[in-house]
């Protein structure tokens, strides 16, 4: 009978350590931007093409990718926009460069989970001559 009682109560105690487990922590939406092109601060030729390359890496899904080129004068040049349920995106596109674009411009990436008002963004300037 004792025995029995020691084995109820060493199993009651296995099983009551079980459930002490911690609830893992629920991840936060962050996410890298790796500028490949074009560097920071460099300068680009009216008439040539620019090239925009950039790596994101979320610590989650990444939800939605917006890249911007806005020229000198304000203007949007290029607006390009995805989704992906990806960890991992590469962004790469291509612009030609023309005259009303000189000036001090810059290239805009933004990602954002669910909510366009919480992006996170990222901006590389370039000179156009």
């Amino acid at each position: 009978m004792k025995n029995a009682f020691l084995l109820t109560a060493l199993c009651g105690m296995i099983l009551s350590a079980c459930n002490d487990d911690p609830e893992p922590e629920p991840i936060g939406y962050d996410v890298t931007f790796t500028v490949i092109e074009p560097e920071a601060d460099s300068h680009a030729m009216i008439g040539t093409e620019l090239h925009m390359e950039v790596d994101l890496e979320g610590t989650k899904a990444i939800g939605n990718i917006e890249l911007l080129f806005i020229n000198a004068a304000g203007d949007t040049v290029v607006n390009y926009q995805t989704s992906t349920t990806e960890t991992f995106f590469n962004v790469h596109e291509h612009y030609d460069i023309e005259a009303s674009d000189a000036g001090d411009c810059h290239m805009q990436i933004s990602a954002w989970e669910t909510n366009y008002a919480e992006k996170i963004t990222e901006e590389v300037h370039v000179h156009v001559m």
